[in-house]
């Protein structure tokens, strides 16, 4: 490879269009979370804050290129603007331009005239632009974003610059000048290879100018071998002081199993001593030996606040290992546990780790072959803490009985947003508790998806008392249950009124026919930000789907909303077959008289088995 080749480009100044349309993006996101009209508190819609925000990007752009030019046209034989500079200003513009537009008053965007008079905004109030900015060039990283993220509002990555075989590189300033520059070593983007000395070099050589300022580092998607491993300890040992977060996910595919545990020891003892507060050990074929192989890099860690292991094969003995080896989870925000094999016994290990981490934001324990005694486990655990906004437990198999403990534990966690409970084999019972911890004590639920759970048309009434209230969710999931038309228009009527955020609702596999299609319809067709109706997996007859589509066709988001219905199942189920309750109106039913009603159909329909059981049969 040529020198010019393996040279490092930093230009940071103009942004690319790709970097741009994303910092609109991001503003755009950021202006939908305000209210554009102090007296109404209205909210912007989506199309109207995606091109408020282009608008203000493209005049915080103009008035830091005017800068560029003033400066290049002043310089003479001198020294233009940096290019760090240069984004600083756009993202100052940006902010001044997006404060201005949110101002009570304000008729739009500001005026030349209008920008002196918020010239003095200060720095502290920049932060939401700057952040845009900021979060737009980690948004193009989608792997890191995943999983990082982001943990201080004062540093600002501004442009993304690409260097030798894909390595790239994030520079900004801070804010307050606190931190001269802050980078993000990353070599994930592009085909994953098998690293040796020579290409681990080639990799990690450009950017040795920088080593006092890298602070954050990703080597996933990359296979190491023993040789390129030393290469790359080499590396970390030197950086390991400013680093904060280490992404050694997915680094050893391939490899032979000593092989793999040596290249593990090799980065674990480099980055000995490091003071973390992101580390993800994701995607590598972790067991008990791979998580003592990094026993050193673990042991020293004192002030985690984010951890990921996914994908490692955690059994009983690893998680074992790891809550032996982590000093402490008293610092942890998040911690990502997912498709593991950890089951009872290791979720029982964990819930030691996870009781000490009293500030848990984001939690996730899925695919991990947990059942009840160990849904109770960690349920528990999780209330020495109060501070959750998203839990994720898919995927396992807590029953009722874990569905009852669950329910507990969300009745002391207020700040939940996010809420994924689906496959975990909840029944009408421990759905129940869940449902009435979230009406009573969580407010502003934006995603709740319970799908798999054998929730039956009995359970329909607690779902709808759930969510009557709840104007802020985005997102409901109820596929694969057992509603059928009678609960799905309970439901549905819960949704009607109010619900301007609603997105998605998933009723697929349902036991849907006409009846509760049409209502599933009819409470979505006010929905301006509506985008998707599944419906998929039901029984809908052909005059049912024209029926459907010609409603949708009139609503605010028109038929585009109905998602694929390539496993509905025409000709299973006759229009109304369902009983006349399937037109029972949500307001006239009550909880638990509808409780009562499913309770007394489940002892006749035992009573009906035990009889014909006791039948005799006479020749």
């Amino acid at each position: 490879m040529a020198k010019a080749d393996m040279e490092l480009s930093w230009k940071l100044w103009p942004p690319s269009n790709e970097t741009r349309a994303l910092v609109a993006e991001r503003i755009a996101s950021n202006l939908l979370c305000f209210p554009w009209s102090q007296q109404k508190h209205e909210l912007l819609s989506e199309a109207d804050a995606a091109e408020k925000a282009k608008s203000i990007e493209e005049q915080a752009f103009q008035a830091a290129q005017r800068q560029a030019e003033a400066a290049d046209n002043n310089a003479g034989g001198g020294q233009a603007l940096k290019g760090s500079t240069l984004v600083g200003l756009y993202a100052k513009e940006a902010s001044k331009a997006a404060l201005w537009f949110l101002k009570p008053g304000s008729k739009g965007l500001a005026t030349s005239e209008e920008h002196s008079t918020i010239d003095q905004t200060s720095d502290e109030n920049s932060v939401a632009a700057v952040e845009s900015v900021r979060e737009s060039v980690s948004d193009k990283k989608e792997r890191a974003a995943s999983d990082f993220a982001e943990l201080d509002q004062k540093e600002i990555p501004v442009s993304v610059v690409s260097g030798a075989d894909q390595t790239e590189i994030c520079d900004g300033k801070g804010v307050d000048g606190d931190r001269k520059e802050d980078v993000l070593f990353d070599i994930s983007t592009g085909e994953r290879r098998m690293l040796d000395k020579a290409a681990a070099e080639k990799l990690f050589q450009p950017v040795q100018s920088q080593i006092g300022c890298i602070s954050r580092v990703c080597l996933s998607n990359q296979s190491f071998g023993i040789d390129a491993a030393e290469v790359a300890a080499e590396f970390l040992s030197e950086i390991k002081e400013t680093l904060i977060e280490a992404d050694l996910s997915d680094i050893v595919a391939g490899r032979h199993e000593d092989e793999a545990l040596k290249v593990m020891r090799i980065l674990s003892a480099a980055l000995e001593g490091s003071n973390l507060r992101v580390l993800n050990l994701s995607d590598n074929a972790l067991g008990e030996k791979g998580v003592r192989a990094f026993s050193t890099l673990l042991q020293s860690q004192q002030a985690l606040q984010q951890l990921y292991f996914k994908n490692n094969g955690i059994s009983v003995e690893a998680a074992t290992a790891v809550c032996e080896l982590l000093p402490s989870g008293k610092d942890l925000v998040t911690l990502h546990f997912h498709n593991n094999m950890s089951g009872d016994e290791g979720a029982k290990a964990l819930s030691v780790l996870i009781k000490t981490a009293t500030f848990l934001e984001d939690f996730q324990f899925s695919s991990s072959r947990v059942a009840e005694e160990g849904a109770i486990a960690l349920t528990e655990a999780l209330r020495s803490g109060t501070s959750l906004k998203k839990i994720d437990l898919r995927d396992n198999m807590f029953g009722p009985k874990g569905g009852f403990e669950l329910g507990l534990t969300l009745r002391q966690h207020q700040g939940l947003t996010e809420v994924y409970l689906s496959d975990l084999g909840l029944e009408d019972q421990g759905a129940k508790s869940i449902l009435e911890a979230l009406k009573d004590n969580v407010p502003c639920l934006k995603i709740l998806d319970l799908g798999g759970n054998e929730i039956t048309a009995a359970a329909a009434s607690h779902i709808a008392t759930c969510i009557k209230e709840k104007h802020q969710l985005m997102k409901l999931g109820l596929a694969e249950n057992e509603l059928r038309d009678r609960g799905c228009k309970i439901v549905s009527q819960a949704l009607i009124e109010g619900h301007n955020c609603l997105r998605e609702l998933d009723l697929s596999v349902n036991y849907l026919s006409n009846l509760g299609a049409i209502a599933a319809g009819e409470a979505i067709t006010n929905k301006k930000e509506f985008k998707l109706l599944n419906l998929n997996g039901n029984h809908i007859s052909m005059a049912g789907l024209d029926a459907l589509r010609e409603l949708l066709a009139k609503c605010c988001s028109g038929e585009a909303v109905l998602g694929p219905l390539d496993d509905n199942e025409e000709d299973d189920f006759e229009d109304g077959e369902e009983d006349e309750q399937s037109s029972i109106d949500y307001e006239d039913n009550d909880p638990n008289e509808d409780t009562e009603k499913g309770e007394e159909k489940l002892d006749d329909e035992e009573g009906l088995d035990l009889s014909l059981g006791n039948l005799a049969v006479v020749d």
